[in-house]
């Protein structure tokens, strides 16, 4: 039924071939096959695409990830998809998601944020527009916070961009040098600070700043 409100609709056999993929019984899974087959523009291409389908969620979701990366790719060149892979990664980081604005800033030159301000720093609207709208299905904002819909993929996200010691702890200590810059009176600052610096072990770091009378005020 959600198909055919964009006048689509699965063939007998097509369904039996997607039916006999390892996790459709899983809700979430049929979720996100029906989302792919909705995007897909031109009918004949729908047998391929149910073929090459992968079987369970968290494949779906790395399948997912590597046809967003692409298609930015094509569209806007290998900056999007770096920022598309930034993007992931940073919600992927965060303690319980992330907040837009310093999503922007991450995503831009942010070193800069004190010389120059964030009206001048933070990602484009433009990009920050795609970005959204290349994972709307599988994200959900609340407030200003923004978090994955749902923990497979965020396990996809971690397998494919951070899959290694180094790679996490760059993501953290990028956030953790960015959130110090920011200085306390950003209220994710006082939030997440000690965190991302007990990810990385900087305990020096972490004494520093839980002894901050400013920190604790």
């Amino acid at each position: 039924s959600y198909l055919r409100q964009y006048n689509k609709q699965l063939l007998p056999d097509q369904l039996q071939i997607l039916t006999s993929k390892a996790e459709s019984s899983n809700p979430l899974y049929l979720q996100a096959a029906v989302e792919e087959l909705r995007i897909v523009s031109r009918h004949e291409d729908v047998p391929g695409i149910i073929d090459n389908l992968p079987q369970t969620v968290v494949e779906m979701f790395a399948f997912i990830l590597e046809r967003v990366e692409g298609q930015l790719t094509q569209r806007f060149g290998k900056i999007s998809r770096n920022l598309f892979a930034e993007f992931m990664i940073n919600l992927a980081t965060g303690r319980g998601g992330m907040n837009e604005e310093d999503i922007r800033l991450l995503l831009s030159d942010w070193q800069k944020v004190k010389e120059l301000g964030a009206e001048q720093v933070r990602l484009p609207d433009f990009h920050w527009g795609e970005l959204r709208r290349s994972m709307r299905a599988y994200l959900f904002q609340r407030g200003e916070q923004w978090d994955f819909f749902h923990q497979q993929l965020k396990q996809a996200v971690g397998n494919r961009y951070l899959a290694g010691q180094q790679e996490r702890y760059e993501a953290h200590k990028t956030i953790a040098d960015y959130l110090e810059l920011m200085e306390y009176e950003h209220l994710t600052t006082v939030k997440d600070l000690p965190h991302h610096l007990v990810k990385i072990e900087d305990w020096g770091r972490v004494e520093k700043t839980l002894c901050d009378l400013l920190f604790v005020e």
